[in-house]
C-alpha cells in the first residue's frame, strides 16, 4: 500500500501505480523489466535464453543417463541486459 499522501487512492492497478509515478517525477525501476511496461527501466532477465539453458541442461543430462537429485546441482545463469525507461 502507498502511504504518500500524493499517491493515496489515485491508481488502480499496476499500470495506475506507475502513470502517479510518474507525475512526481521519481524514477521507478524494477529487476524484472518486461516489454508490456516499456516506461519502468530495469534488467531484462531475458526469460527466453534461460529457458533455453535449461532446456540444454535438462537434455546433457538426459544423454548422460543422469536420474534424480544431483549430488551436486547445478546452477544455469544469463546475464541480464539493461532496459532504460521508454517514454
Amino acid at each position: 500500500m502507498i502511504e504518500s499522501a500524493p499517491l493515496r487512492g489515485k491508481f488502480n492497478g499496476l499500470k495506475g501505480l506507475i502513470e502517479a509515478i510518474a507525475t512526481l517525477n521519481a524514477a521507478l525501476v524494477t529487476l524484472a523489466w518486461h516489454s508490456d511496461f516499456p516506461q519502468v527501466g530495469g534488467i531484462d532477465q531475458q526469460a527466453g535464453v534461460l529457458g533455453a539453458a535449461a532446456v540444454d541442461l535438462l537434455v546433457t543430462q538426459y544423454q548422460q543417463n543422469e536420474r534424480g537429485i544431483p549430488e551436486a546441482p547445478k546452477i544455469v545463469m544469463t546475464e541480464g541486459v539493461w532496459r532504460p525507461t521508454q517514454d
